[in-house]
């Protein structure tokens, strides 16, 4: 889960290829969402 969180803030701060991960890790643990 480690992993996943890393990518989605990534994501979100300059991307928009893994905005549909970031968006499904975020419903999955919430968690992701505040920190992107």
């Amino acid at each position: 889960m480690t992993s996943l969180t890393g990518r989605g803030v990534t994501g979100g701060k300059g991307g928009g290829e893994p905005s549909p991960y970031v968006l499904m890790t975020s419903n999955s643990t919430g968690a992701s969402f505040v920190l992107a």
